[in-house]
C-alpha cells in the first residue's frame, strides 16, 4: 500500500504557518540539523566494510515508484557523481509497489528507493532487503490543523479528527499520537472518504484535520479560527525515503553499494548550494515548472552521510525511535500483512564506512 501526497506548494504553507508554528523548517539546513547532529564533532565508529572495497563489475539496478527522491538519484547520475565513483547504474521507475516487490524478490532489481513505511511493508511481504541509506525527510507540507479551542495534540482526546486513509497524512497522524503519548483509541478518527479534510474542518464537522501543504495553505487563508498543532517537520524521519538493497547484493557487491553512498554524499552539498540547478533538472524530468520543482525541494531535507552514520546505528534517532514508531503506526493502520523486526532491517555499515573515510 503506497503512501502518496502532493508536495507542491510546500514553501507557501511554511510561510503561512510560520507565525503560528515556528517548527516549520527549511530543507536548506539539511537533515543533519533536523537530527541534531554536528558533523564537526560527531564520532562515527569504525565499520566492518573496508573503505577501499573495489566497485564490482556489473550494473547496479535500481527501481522505485515515481517520486522526487527517485529523480534525485537520477540527478546524482546526470551530474556525474555516480559515474565518478565507477558505478554503472540503471534506474527504472516501477508502476506500483507490487512491481517494486516483484523486482526485489526476483533479483531483477538490486535496490529500490521507497518510503520508510514502504520498506516495512515490502519486508513484511517477503522482500529480502536492508535499509542502508536515509535519503530525505519531509520538513513541511503535511500538517494537522485544529480549531482554536484545541491547544495541542493532547487536547484531541475525545474529539473528532479526519484524515485521508492510506496517505502520508495518516502516517503523520498516527505517528504524532504515538510521539505525544495520546492513545489513538481515545480519539474519534473519521475517514474523509474522498471529501476535503479542510472543508470538513471549516464546516465544523470535525475538530481537527490532517491535510497536505496545499490544502493547509488554502484552509489557513480561508479560516482564521484554525491553526496548525503539528507538522511533519517536527518529527524528522517519520515521513522519509530510504534506499533499500537486496541482502544478496549487499553481501556480494558491497563495493557497488559504497559507491552509491559516496555519490549521494556528493549530491548533498551540491543540492544545498545549487538548488537552482537541481530544480531545473527535476523540472525537466517531471515536466513541471522550475518554481514547482523548487517548491518540492524546499519541502524536504536530504540526509548527509554523517547523519546517516549516526541515525542508522544504535543510539541514533532513526534506529532507536523513528522506524519503530513508523512500524507501530503502519501496524495500527493495517498496512503490514505480517510482523516485522524493524531494527533488524537497518544496516548502517555502509554509511559508517563512507563517513569514516571522509
Amino acid at each position: 500500500m503506497g503512501r502518496t501526497a502532493t508536495r507542491l506548494g510546500l514553501v507557501m504553507v511554511c510561510v503561512a504557518m510560520a507565525a503560528a508554528l515556528a517548527a516549520c523548517g527549511s530543507s536548506r539546513g539539511g537533515a543533519t540539523n533536523a537530527a541534531s547532529i554536528n558533523p564537526l564533532t560527531a564520532t562515527v565508529p569504525a565499520s566492518t566494510i573496508p573503505a577501499d572495497t573495489p566497485v564490482e563489475p556489473g550494473i547496479f539496478r535500481l527501481t522505485g515508484q515515481a517520486s522526487l527522491e527517485l529523480d534525485l538519484v537520477r540527478t546524482s547520475a546526470a551530474l556525474g557523481y555516480v559515474g565518478r565513483e565507477g558505478l554503472s547504474m540503471r534506474v527504472r521507475a516501477a508502476a506500483s509497489e507490487d512491481d517494486v516487490l516483484a523486482a526485489l524478490r526476483s533479483g531483477a532489481a538490486d535496490a529500490a528507493v521507497v518510503s520508510s513505511d514502504q520498506a516495512l511493508i515490502l519486508a513484511a511481504k517477503g522482500a529480502p532487503i536492508r535499509i542502508v541509506l536515509l535519503l530525505t525527510t519531509v520538513t513541511s507540507g503535511e500538517a494537522i490543523l485544529a480549531r482554536s479551542d484545541v491547544g495541542d495534540v493532547s487536547e484531541l482526546v475525545g474529539r473528532r479528527v479526519t484524515y485521508a486513509a492510506g496517505t502520508e497524512g495518516e502516517l503523520l497522524l498516527r505517528g504524532t499520537f504515538t510521539a505525544n503519548d495520546v492513545p489513538i483509541t481515545e480519539v474519534e478518527l473519521v475517514r474523509s472518504g474522498g471529501r476535503s479534510p479542510g472543508a470538513m474542518l471549516q464546516e465544523g464537522a470535525v475538530d481537527a484535520a490532517v491535510m497536505t501543504g496545499v490544502e493547509a495553505t488554502a484552509t489557513l487563508a480561508a479560516d482564521g479560527d484554525v491553526a496548525p498543532i503539528a507538522t511533519a517537520g517536527e518529527q524528522p524521519g517519520l515521513l522519509s525515503h530510504v534506499l533499500v538493497v537486496r541482502e544478496e547484493t549487499a553481501a556480494t557487491r558491497p563495493g557497488q553499494v559504497l559507491a552509491f553512498v559516496r555519490a549521494w554524499g556528493d549530491l548533498y552539498p551540491f543540492e544545498r548550494d545549487r538548488t537552482d540547478v537541481v530544480a531545473a533538472g527535476i523540472a525537466a524530468m517531471q515536466d513541471v515548472t522550475v518554481e514547482e520543482a523548487t517548491a518540492e525541494l524546499e519541502g524536504i531535507a536530504l540526509y548527509d552521510i554523517s547523519a546517516n552514520a549516526i541515525d542508522l546505528l544504535p543510539g541514533g534517532a532513526y534506529y532507536d525511535q523513528t522506524l519503530t514508531q513508523i512500524d507501530a503506526a503502519a501496524t495500527a493502520a493495517g498496512w503490514l500483512p505480517a510482523p516485522v523486526d524493524a531494527r533488524a532491517l537497518i544496516d548502517g555499515s555502509f554509511a559508517q564506512t563512507v563517513a569514516s573515510a571522509r
